[in-house]
């Protein structure tokens, strides 16, 4: 059996090492897998970096502001909120594997040119000096992610695209939301095996 384990949190620096432990002693012998998501609500008493020597994974999925992320994705400090822009997500569901990414790989790129100590940031400037390091090691595994960002920028009023993550989901950025409706309907009608949705930067 495999069991997962949401726990909020504010200001528990105090206790919740001793209660991830016990739960971990007292339940790891009943379970096959357990997983514990800590949902921390910006305790100034530094919950979230107790959490994080535990063992963290993926926490700013479950952050719901713009936020600078380190590492493999610890969120480092909120910021400002950008203008808003507009989203279109291409899904071609097809599953790409996380560990033969990785495994593809050949290096990261280790050259920061972003300031993190910033209050504002531009979003242009950002997308501008960064990129996806996995993206390339996704297409030599699946040449067909390539064919989708190349249709995203071939849309009207797509600003940059790219690859999400490790993969196979794709995406786009407009800053005119008719412009990312119209691209939406346009690939759900030739590609209609693609999930496509629209959406927004937070």
């Amino acid at each position: 059996m495999k069991l997962a384990i949401v726990i909020p949190t504010y200001n528990e620096a105090e206790t919740i090492s001793g209660l991830i432990i016990e739960l971990f002693e007292k339940i790891k012998q009943l379970v096959e897998k357990l997983d514990v998501l800590i949902i921390d609500d910006s305790s100034p008493d530094g919950t979230a970096n107790i959490a994080r020597e535990l063992g963290s994974d993926i926490e700013f999925f479950f952050d719901t502001a713009p936020a600078i992320i380190i590492g493999k994705g610890n969120v480092l400090r909120r910021i400002n909120t950008f203008k808003e822009f507009y989203l279109v997500l291409v899904y071609p569901n097809f599953i790409l594997s996380t560990e033969k990414v990785y495994k593809n790989n050949s290096q990261f790129d280790n050259e920061n040119q972003i300031a993190f100590d910033k209050e504002n940031y531009d979003f242009d400037e950002i997308m501008q000096l960064s990129s996806n390091s996995l993206q390339a090691a996704a297409i030599g595994l699946c040449p067909d992610i390539k064919y989708i960002i190349d249709k995203l920028t071939s849309m009207k009023g797509s600003l940059y695209s790219r690859m999400t993550g490790s993969g196979s989901c794709c995406f786009a950025v407009f800053d005119e939301k008719d412009l990312a409706q119209e691209a939406t309907n346009t690939l759900k009608r030739y590609y209609p095996d693609w999930w496509v949705y629209q959406s927004k930067i937070i």
